[in-house]
């Protein structure tokens, strides 16, 4: 399969999953790649996949989707058009619904969503609002993506054999309908006693902090490095769920663990968000997985949806993939299923 111009392929050269750590790798989590030669993990499985395993229908996965009115809206993602949105939520969700944006993407918005009466969820609106063409095919992309990704998910295990990866549950036709993509959202609440913890990292005089600066001489390591700690982590949410931000704790955990504060930090997450003990290779199977899947998804996103995505390499050039893992912004941690999640493929 050729390169489109201006791109290269997430794939090896015969077409084939490109390796961990080749210059065309894109798949890794976090700001680092793989190095070459790194060793997927044992317990990893990939049960492969052809083209008739991707065949799906959209009309047969949503009945009843006939149109989709998309709201004519400003870009989503300027700050001036806050109001016009958060009245366009509250109109579907009610005004006691609470609003929290927490992202914007290349081609939507995302605001969690939280009423008295129902299970917080995800609302994703379209940038740039509008029904024509281009806000069509990238909902049908979306939406052909989910159900690919499904797919792809189904054929992948661990040791244990238990499920350790799935795709985030969309919400209902009325919402698509409206031009509104729903998915549950991922609660990711620490303790009051992590948060405590993670409070003290704060400010030259945070007793998380001072504590990690006596410690660090007697574990043999050097200051500055258990400080970038506690710049790293003052709040629940530095923590993860998403993947880029989770590869880092857990990395941080394992080469500051002789800091009894760093295990103390690292103890209570695992508690809280029921972090899998072998995390560091379960996160290294999902970057596997997405390297796997790469050569068939691609050929049929060239095929059926046109152009696919892209994410850069490690040099800064952008390279066409299959899934979007983007770096492991796209799949987060549920602590509640003790799984991964794709929330965006």
């Amino acid at each position: 399969m050729p390169p489109r111009a201006g791109f290269r392929l997430a794939l090896a050269s015969g077409g084939g999953p490109v390796a961990a750590g080749s210059a065309d790798d894109v798949y890794y989590i976090g700001a680092r790649p793989r190095p070459a030669g790194f060793v997927v993990p044992t317990a990893y499985r990939f049960l492969g996949l052809d083209a008739a395993a991707l065949k799906l229908d959209l009309q047969t996965r949503y009945p009843g989707l006939r149109e989709v009115r998309f709201p004519l809206l400003p870009d989503a993602a300027d700050p001036a058009s806050e109001p016009a949105l958060d009245a366009l939520l509250r109109q579907r969700y009610g005004e006691k619904a609470t609003l929290r944006r927490l992202g914007r993407g290349g081609q939507q918005v995302a605001v969690a969503v939280c009423r008295p009466d129902a299970p917080c969820i995800v609302a994703k609106v379209r940038r740039h609002g509008g029904s024509g063409p281009e806000a069509v095919r990238a909902l049908r992309r979306d939406l052909v993506l989910f159900a690919v990704a499904e797919k792809v998910v189904a054929r992948a295990r661990w040791a244990d054999g238990k499920p350790w990866l799935r795709v985030a549950e969309l919400g209902d036709l009325g919402a698509l309908q409206a031009g509104i993509l729903e998915q549950e959202l991922i609660r990711w609440q620490p303790s009051e006693e992590l948060e405590q913890l993670l409070r003290g990292n704060v400010g030259h005089s945070g007793a998380t902090r001072d504590a990690l600066w006596q410690q660090a001489p007697a574990a043999g390591i050097a200051r500055p490095r258990a400080l970038a700690f506690a710049d790293r982590y003052q709040k629940g949410s530095d923590l993860g769920p998403e993947l880029f931000r989770l590869r880092r704790f857990a990395e941080d955990c394992a080469v500051l663990a002789a800091l009894p504060t760093v295990q103390k930090v690292c103890g209570l997450a695992r508690r809280d968000f029921h972090l899998a003990a072998d995390m560091p290779d379960r996160i290294a199977g999902v970057e596997q997985l997405y390297r796997d899947s790469a050569p068939l998804v691609l050929r049929l996103v060239r095929q059926h949806l046109g152009e696919a995505s892209a994410n850069p390499g490690a040099d800064g050039a952008p390279r066409e993939i299959g899934l979007d893992l983007n770096h492991g912004r796209n799949v987060g941690w549920d602590p509640g299923s003790a799984q991964f999640v794709i929330f965006d493929a």
